[in-house]
Parts: C-alpha cells; structure tokens; sequence
C-alpha cells in the first residue's frame, strides 16, 4: 500500500506479476510516510530515509490484528495501478 506512483523493484522477469500485489490510495486520503509491517502477533514500524533512522516491533496480539482491520480497510479503497493485465500487479 502506497502513495506513490508504481514503480519497478525489480529486473527479474515475471517478479511483479508474479510477487508483488501493490495498491495505490491517495495522500488527501492517507498519508502514507512510515512502512508497516504485520506479521505473526507482531507490528513493526521503521523509517530508513532522512536523518531521523530508527525501526520499532511491538509483539501483542490485540495490536496486531487492530492493525491488519485497519490495513484492510485501507486496501479495500485504494486502487491497483495499471502495468500489466486486467491492471493488476499480481496473480495471487
């Protein structure tokens, strides 16, 4: 999930399409600036650009699964970007 306009990680052929399943949603109505991750009974917050370097994990169940509500939430109203078919950048 992001702001930005999509672009390629990746020279690996079939890595997008096959890999990456990425969602755009405008900044009037989320600003995404900090990455998130969500995994297991675990949230992890970490900012690796700028001066200010630092990453945070959080391990409690309750915070994590109010998280992957929020994050699905969020998902559900942003939009897939157009690079490939059926403008998708996932088969999955």
């Amino acid at each position: 999930l992001t702001n930005q306009v999509y672009q390629h990680y990746s020279e690996v052929e079939g890595f997008h399409e096959q890999v990456m399943d990425i969602r755009c949603i405008a900044t009037e109505k989320i600003n995404i600036d900090r990455e998130i991750l969500i995994y297991n009974d675990t949230v992890a917050i970490y900012q690796t650009k700028g001066e200010q370097l630092y990453g945070v994990e959080i391990v409690d169940a309750s915070l994590a699964s109010q998280q992957r509500q929020l994050f699905e939430l969020v998902w559900a109203q942003a939009d897939r970007p157009a690079n490939s078919r059926d403008s998708r950048t996932s088969i999955f």
